[in-house]
């Protein structure tokens, strides 16, 4: 996580942004045949995302994941770097194993 106090002190758009990743993630992983279960454990202070074969459907808040921004500025249309991906994809096959993990044990 990372924090910026000069600007936000409290927070608040940090978690606001985690909030934001969190439903982009659940409407993607919706998107590709998975249903997301968010919980908030507050003896951790984590988000825990849970993921359980479904249908796949294709949302608007899915379609429209490319086009929000979060930021005053434009969106520049520079792509995202080889070891950028590389490492999104690393974290999301770290993510599917777990979730195989999880469903098959219970």
């Amino acid at each position: 996580m990372r924090r910026c106090p000069a600007v936000d002190p409290d927070d608040h758009h940090l978690f606001v942004s985690l909030g934001c990743a969190t439903e982009n993630l659940v409407q993607a992983a919706l998107s590709h045949g998975l249903k997301g279960l968010v919980l908030f454990n507050a003896a951790d202070n984590a988000v825990h995302l849970a993921l359980e074969p479904t249908i796949a459907v294709a949302r608007p808040l899915f379609t429209a994941i490319p086009v929000r921004q979060c930021t005053r500025g434009y969106y520049d249309g520079k792509p995202v770097f080889i070891d950028e991906l590389a490492h999104a994809r690393r974290a999301l096959q770290r993510v599917r194993r777990q979730t195989e993990h999880s469903l098959l044990d219970g």
